[in-house]
């Protein structure tokens, strides 16, 4: 967050060649207020929402993983960094 920017790759997500422009990352401003940032993460099998803060940031992408892909990567590209919690909740696909 000191840059002040949060972003979704999703360059790695599947398949991403059917159009120049679906690849890469998406940005969105993300203003910090102290040194936590809260993130809720939903991802089902064709797309990822990521809120931050109090919902003052959010993304919103498409993805098209391969049917064996079950991986997400949460990182930070500065500073140093440390997962205070993390709660999982599978939905229940019918």
């Amino acid at each position: 967050t000191r840059s002040g920017e949060l972003y979704l790759d999703r360059s790695s997500s599947g398949e991403v060649l059917f159009h120049e422009l679906f690849s890469g990352k998406h940005r969105a401003k993300l203003g910090t207020s102290g040194q936590r940032v809260s993130l809720q993460l939903w991802v089902d099998r064709s797309s990822v929402e990521v809120f931050a803060g109090c919902g003052e940031c959010v993304i919103t992408d498409l993805i098209f993983p391969e049917p064996e892909d079950h991986g997400l990567e949460i990182y930070a590209r500065e500073g140093n960094v440390r997962l205070l919690s993390l709660e999982v909740t599978k939905l229940n696909l019918k």
